[in-house]
C-alpha cells in the first residue's frame, strides 16, 4: 500500500506532538522528548532526515536564487542518476505528486507495492513502485519510484519504452530536482542499510519492515510503540523503515515483541 494517507492514518501522525528538528533517523520534539523515526515519511525518509551532501547542495540552489520551475540542468541530472539507481527503463517523466502522475499514465489502480510479492519476483504486470535498496526488486514495464527526499512532492515515472506515449513533465524547481539527484547519488554509492534480522513480528527485506502479526492486533501495537516514542507506519499495510543506526537501547525497544504485543 502506498500512495496518498487515509484520514485516519493522518490521525495516528497527529498524536505526534511538535517537531522541531530532526537528526538522522531521530526526531526532536518541542517537549524536550526524541522520537525515533521508523516511518520515515512512506520512506522519503529512507536515507534519514539529513542525508549527506543534501543541505548543502540545496544551499546551494537556493543561493543561486533560482526557485521557479524554468528548464533546467537538474531535469537530464536526475534522469542520469534514476538510469543508473533502476536501469533497463527509457522514458523519465516528472510529475508534481503521485495524483498528477497517476492522471498522466491514466492508472486504473495503484502501482503493486514489490514488498508484497514474494522475494525472487522477477517481473510484475502493469505499474510498480519502485523502491531504492530493495534486494531482488522485480522489473515492471511502468516504475514509479519512492525517492528519499524528505517532504518532497515529486513523482518520477520510468517506463521501458522508448519514446512513451506520456505527457511532457511537469515543471518543477531546480532546487527540489537537485535535492533528488543528490539522494539518488548517495543510493548509487551504495547505502549501508541495518543488518538487522526478521522477528516474529517484523519481516525484513531490506531497510523495509512489514508487519506479519495478526491486523487487528496492528493498532495496539503502534500505540504500545508510541508510548515509546518510536513511530512505525500508521497502519499495517504500510511498511516501517529500520533506521541504518540504531543504539542498543533503540534496538531493544524496537524488537521488544512480546511487551509491545502487551503479552
Amino acid at each position: 500500500m502506498h500512495g496518498p494517507l487515509t484520514s485516519a492514518e493522518i490521525a495516528v501522525l497527529d498524536r505526534l506532538p511538535a517537531i522541531r528538528r530532526a537528526r538522522g533517523y531521530r526526531l526532536y520534539a518541542a517537549d524536550g522528548n526524541r522520537w525515533l523515526d521508523c516511518w520515515c515519511d512512506g520512506g522519503r525518509a529512507l536515507l534519514g532526515h539529513d542525508p549527506k551532501g543534501l543541505g548543502r547542495r540545496l544551499k546551494n540552489e537556493i543561493d543561486r536564487g533560482l526557485h521557479a520551475p524554468y528548464p533546467n540542468p537538474w531535469t537530464d541530472r536526475l534522469a542520469k542518476a534514476l538510469r543508473r539507481l533502476f536501469p533497463g527503463y527509457r522514458t523519465l517523466r516528472f510529475y508534481a505528486g503521485y495524483e498528477r502522475a497517476a492522471l498522466a499514465l491514466e492508472l486504473g489502480e495503484a502501482p503493486t507495492d514489490p514488498l508484497d510479492e514474494p522475494p525472487g519476483t522477477p517481473r510484475v504486470d502493469g505499474a510498480l513502485w519502485g523502491r531504492p535498496l530493495l534486494p531482488e526488486h522485480p522489473a515492471a514495464d511502468i516504475l514509479m519510484p519512492i525517492l528519499p527526499l524528505p517532504g518532497a512532492a515529486v513523482q518520477p515515472v520510468l517506463v521501458r519504452e522508448d519514446d512513451a506515449d506520456l505527457p511532457p513533465s511537469d515543471p518543477l524547481s531546480p532546487v527540489v530536482l537537485a535535492g533528488l539527484t543528490r539522494v539518488c547519488a548517495v543510493l548509487n554509492v551504495g547505502f549501508v542499510t541495518n543488518p538487522g534480522q526478521s522477528t516474529d513480528i517484523w519481516e525484513r527485506r531490506g531497510p523495509y519492515m512489514r508487519y506479519r502479526g495478526a491486523a487487528d492486533a496492528y493498532e495496539r501495537l503502534r500505540d504500545a510503540m508510541m508510548d515509546r516514542r518510536i513511530l512505525i507506519a500508521p497502519s499495517p499495510g504500510r511498511p516501517s523503515i529500520r533506521p541504518a543506526e540504531l543504539s542498543p537501547r533503540e534496538e531493544a525497544l524496537l524488537d521488544g515483541v512480546r511487551e509491545s504485543r502487551g503479552e
